[in-house]
């Protein structure tokens, strides 16, 4: 406990903002975990932790802030979205290119050159240093040549691994509790299972405490309610840390931007897509066969002629959510790719077809725009948008200002072309000029590919979208 102490403490002294996360983990000796979390507590066996300590005293310190980074980056709650092997290692990497870049000297010294090699490597590939991105990438990279950097899976796993993660995610079945021992993914930091007897010794005792984990844990329902609660509350805690490393003093304890960037990131709201574009929907009668709905009177008539028989007579009209009128406007400066806007097109081509929310009766413009509007197409059926979209070409390429497409919306609605308009959704990088003066009707902007936050005025809606 005293060692544990003074890694929080040893900690806290370079990195302050990190406070509410390193006091967060409650420890508990875990002989089969050597140091490992599930997000709630810190296990750790004893005699491993006291030998780490003597060895180098700063290296059980970086361990704890390896552990500790994961909870912050969601790791231990996304584990099963990718090959358990891979996602490991890909948090693992993702953990030390940031320590990486704290400059804090003892931190520094922890880490191996051959890891920022592999990790400034990784670095060039993905669009974020992100454990998805990166375990995405290293399940291309391994299927095809199954080596990175000159280096195989066994040998980056062990340069990478600082902790366990056994007691990750809501349970591990049998099948993955095999699959560790094969990978080798029990053996302590430094070690590779095919050589060393302690790489299976650990192997088996780490999955011993992924056995235990699941009893303590009870039913599936629970633990993934569990993991559900725990996640909710590193979320909490990543805001916090965020908040308070942009109020301490920037000569004690900087937080790195690329971090700032990731916490920014996965606090961020979610937004689910199609259930944004209802918003702009409004309700309307269609003639259409109702089963979901019945006419009173045939009901009431046939309690009343034939006693206890009800008549079912289903509606011929149903009231539906539909896009009357509707802009989409689409930033075609240099800075936006044409795949990008063609594939956001595609994206909400496809939620309209699924939804039935554009009818006979909708109209759509999709607007082009730079620093001027460069184009303006008023769609009518769903064949339409789909032709468009196949042979789109963006017309543009210059700066980007937001204000002439809401002034051509708004010369639009003045003469008449748009009468019930629903809102516009503006797809954008988001480097422009913005109106000062809020419209007459909703609007949204929407970013893809954009890690920051966007400072956008308050009677917009900001919409990040994860993948097109």
């Amino acid at each position: 406990m005293e060692v544990l102490k003074s890694s929080c403490h040893k900690i806290f002294l370079e990195l302050r903002f990190l406070e509410l996360a390193i006091f967060r983990l409650v420890p508990e000796e875990r002989k089969p975990v050597f140091f490992g979390t599930d997000g709630e507590k810190l296990y750790y066996d004893r005699d491993y932790l006291l030998n780490r300590y003597l060895e180098k005293p700063e290296a059980a310190a970086c361990d704890y802030l390896h552990t500790v980074i994961h909870c912050l980056y969601q790791h231990p709650f996304q584990a099963g979205k990718h090959q358990e092997r891979y996602w490991n290692l890909a948090a693992d990497i993702a953990v030390a290119d940031v320590v990486g870049e704290m400059g804090v000297p003892w931190i520094s010294r922890q880490l191996p050159g051959e890891c920022l090699k592999i990790a400034d490597h990784i670095k060039g590939a993905v669009p974020l240093m992100s454990a998805p991105h990166i375990a995405g990438y290293l399940e291309g990279v391994f299927a095809q040549k199954e080596e990175l950097g000159g280096y195989g899976p066994a040998e980056l796993e062990a340069m990478f691994r600082r902790d366990s993660h056994a007691c990750w995610g809501a349970g591990s079945g049998e099948d993955q509790e095999s699959s560790r021992q094969e990978d080798g993914e029990g053996a302590e930091p430094g070690t590779e299972q095919e050589n060393t007897g302690s790489g299976a010794d650990g192997a088996e005792r780490e999955d011993g405490g992924g056995r235990e984990h699941m009893a303590e844990s009870g039913s599936p329902v629970k633990a993934a309610a569990r993991m559900e609660r725990l996640s909710r509350e590193w979320k909490e805690t990543a805001e916090s840390v965020a908040l308070h490393a942009k109020s301490v003093a920037k000569d004690r304890g900087n937080i790195p931007g690329s971090m700032l960037l990731a916490i920014q990131r996965l606090t961020r709201e979610k937004c689910d897509y199609t259930e944004f574009l209802k918003k702009f929907a409004v309700h309307h009668e269609r003639m259409k066969i109702n089963q979901d709905e019945f006419d009173y009177t045939y009901y009431l008539y046939g309690l009343g002629m034939l006693k206890k028989i009800p008549l079912i007579e289903p509606l011929e009209y149903k009231e539906e959510k539909q896009i009357r009128e509707f802009v989409v406007a689409l930033d075609t400066s240099g800075s936006c790719s044409e795949s990008l806007v063609q594939r956001f097109l595609n994206k909400t081509y496809n939620l309209l077809c699924q939804n039935e929310c554009f009818s006979d009766q909708s109209v759509l413009h999709i607007i082009q725009c730079d620093a001027a509007v460069q184009g303006d197409v008023r769609i009518a059926s769903l064949e339409h948008l789909e032709a468009y979209i196949s042979g789109m070409t963006l017309r543009g390429g210059g700066g980007t200002d937001f204000r002439p497409v809401f002034a051509y919306v708004d010369q639009l609605c003045a003469q008449g072309e748009l009468k019930r308009l629903g809102g516009l959704i503006y797809f954008t990088d988001g480097y422009g000029v913005f109106p000062v003066q809020p419209p007459a009707y909703k609007t949204a902007f929407v970013f893809v590919e954009r890690e920051d936050d966007v400072r956008v005025p308050p009677w917009a809606i900001r919409i990040y979208l994860e993948d097109v």
